[in-house]
Order: structure tokens, then C-alpha cells, then sequence
């Protein structure tokens, strides 16, 4: 699990109302103080001069911006600045990522479990009966006849063409790139590993360090997948996110 988030829901409504009188310097002391927050997850530390450091408050005006919203938003306990409601949006990002590996860590129970009473894994026949694999990547549709007939075979080729797609990149149908996508295929649903391809190549497509891990053999790599499916919103908190814009 990771140990911090990789976003936040933010509810406008709820920001409006409470600091709708802000100035725009106090609203700027606001909202990177709560960046901040979520960046640590956990409460800041009561040091004047890091916070205004990490901020970025450098004049005498910004600096009384950012002790004003300290005292009016935050409450300073043992040490540390504490946000009530971030401390509940952090209490329910942690629920979630346990909740992820919980259940990867069960189906990896289960599947180890009847590899030991002797059942077929789907896994070990994967692309067995494709052949002359075309270079082109216009031809993933085409090559799905020739492998086998199995829903995670389609699917996987549906992923991997989403993953072309966003990329602009030609990954070829092959037993290599597929292997990976169908063994999360079998931990997770087909929604959620495409959540998480767009998710990913959003978050990481212009970063040209980070855009060399949108590889199948490196997104779908288990040590990270489930933290991959927590990060992604899911609809009822895109329907929440969504219910108050204009």
C-alpha cells in the first residue's frame, strides 16, 4: 500500500461555504496548506518557518495569511495542525487501499490453494494456439480469431488496444504482453483495469521518466496493481465530484 494518495476529492460546495469570504492570499495559503496536508498524510507540524517554506509564504502579508488559516481551520494538537474533514477523506483512502489488498491477498490465497488440488490455471494456456503475430498493431482486432476463445484472452486484447490507444504505441499481441493483463484480469474486474490504464497514462503520459513504466509487463505487475485500483476514483466519487459543478 502506498503512503500517500494520489488524489483527493475536493467538494466545492463545502470549500465555498466556508471560506467564501477569503481573501485571495489567505485562499492561497488555504489551499497549499491543504496540498501539503494530503502530500504528508498526516497533520503538519507545528514549525512557523518550514510552513512558510513549504508553502511558499514570503512576504509579512502571506505569512499572516497562513498563521489566520492555521487558527481558523486547523486545530494545533501535541505538536501538529490537525484538518477534520482531511482526516476523514485520509481515514477512507486508507480503508480502501486495505480493502484492495485484502482482496488481492485473498484471491492469491485461493489461486495458490487450487493450484495444489490440482486445478487448471488458465494462465499456464494463455496464447498457446496464436501464431504469426502481425507487427502492426492495427491488427490486435484480427489476431484475437487466432487465440483462444477464453473472455480473458478478448479482454485482455481490448486492454492492450486501450493501452496502444493512449500511448500511441504499438504493443504487440503476444503471449509477453498479454500474460501480464490476463493474470489481473483474474484478480480484478475488466472496468477496473481499464480505470486504471486511464488513469495511469492521465497521471503519468507527459512525464517522460514515469510514461516508460506504461508497459504491460510493468502496469499490470501485481506488486502494484491493487494500489493502482485504489488510487482510481470510483463512480460514486466521480458522481460526487460531478453533482455540484454548474
Amino acid at each position: 500500500m502506498a503512503n500517500v494518495p494520489v488524489y483527493f476529492r475536493f467538494f466545492i460546495d463545502d470549500y465555498l461555504r466556508d471560506a467564501e469570504e477569503l481573501s485571495m492570499t489567505k485562499h492561497g495559503a488555504y489551499l497549499r496548506l491543504m496540498l501539503w496536508y494530503y502530500a504528508r498524510a498526516k497533520p503538519i507540524p507545528d514549525d512557523l518557518l518550514r510552513i512558510y517554506q513549504r508553502v511558499g509564504a514570503r512576504s509579512a502579508e502571506e505569512e499572516g495569511a497562513v498563521r489566520w488559516v492555521l487558527e481558523e481551520f486547523f486545530q494545533l494538537r501535541e505538536g501538529f495542525w490537525y484538518h477534520k474533514r482531511i482526516e476523514d477523506e485520509l481515514t477512507n483512502w486508507r480503508a480502501r487501499s486495505e480493502s484492495a489488498k485484502t482482496s488481492v491477498e485473498a484471491r492469491e490465497k485461493k489461486r495458490l490453494q487450487n493450484n495444489d488440488s490440482g486445478t487448471s490455471n488458465d494462465d499456464r494456456t494463455i496464447i498457446e494456439r496464436s501464431s504469426n503475430q502481425n507487427q502492426n498493431q492495427n491488427h490486435i482486432k484480427t489476431k484475437s480469431k487466432a487465440l483462444s476463445g477464453s473472455q480473458a484472452n478478448a479482454d485482455a486484447i481490448r486492454l492492450l488496444e486501450l493501452l496502444n490507444q493512449k500511448t500511441n504505441r504499438k504493443f504487440r499481441v503476444t503471449k509477453a504482453t498479454l500474460q501480464p493483463i490476463i493474470a489481473r484480469l483474474g484478480e480484478f474486474t475488466f472496468e477496473e483495469c481499464r480505470g486504471v490504464i486511464i488513469q495511469r497514462c492521465k497521471k503519468w503520459g507527459s512525464d517522460p521518466v514515469m510514461s516508460e513504466y506504461l508497459r504491460p509487463d510493468t502496469l499490470f505487475r501485481p506488486t502494484k496493481f491493487a494500489q493502482y485500483v485504489a488510487d482510481v476514483p470510483t463512480p460514486e466519487e466521480i458522481h460526487d465530484a460531478n453533482k455540484i459543478l454548474p
